[in-house]
């Protein structure tokens, strides 16, 4: 009991993954895009900031600038990254899905075929029942023709030994 309770315990507290999730992967996406946004305005503003003698740029502003490249490309990166697990499971998405297409294109044939065989099956079953029926039919009419001759013959007999 305290194994299935502690079980469900450890199900609540996980996050799911992510990775397989499309609108959350697709959240992460939109976030990361915003976060480039910023980096980008913020890198721009850097640029032209002058903090020097005579409107110059200093060797900070051109250090900042880098430090704001660096989180930019850090960002794309990120974006790639998500970008490509995307990618990678839509492609995981249509294997499946060609997979199961295949699957259910083979259960279909082996299904066709099945069914030809039981037409086929059933036609013979068809064939040898009228077969049978018209036997039965035969062995009817035999067997009331020999019970008219056992009635014509206990009739017969019935009346020559009642004429004695």
């Amino acid at each position: 009991m305290k194994v299935i309770l502690l079980f469900v315990l450890l199900l609540l507290f996980l996050e799911p993954s992510k990775a397989f999730r499309v609108d959350s992967t697709r959240t992460e996406l939109l976030i990361l895009l915003k976060e480039r946004k910023e980096l980008f305005d913020q890198y721009s503003a850097s640029i032209n900031k002058k903090s020097g003698i005579f409107g110059n740029r200093t060797k900070n502003d051109l250090k900042d600038s880098q430090e704001k490249l660096v989180s930019i490309v850090a960002a794309d990166n990120k974006i790639m990254n998500s970008l490509s697990r995307t990618l990678d499971f839509r492609n995981f998405e249509k294997l499946n899905l060609s997979y199961d297409v295949n699957s259910y294109e083979d259960r279909i044939r082996n299904l066709l075929t099945l069914n030809d065989t039981l037409n086929n099956q059933n036609n013979i079953y068809k064939k040898e029942n009228k077969i049978f029926q018209s036997t039965i039919k035969k062995h009817h009419l035999y067997f009331a023709m020999l019970i008219l001759l056992l009635i014509l013959s206990g009739f017969i007999l019935f009346k020559k030994n009642f004429n004695r």
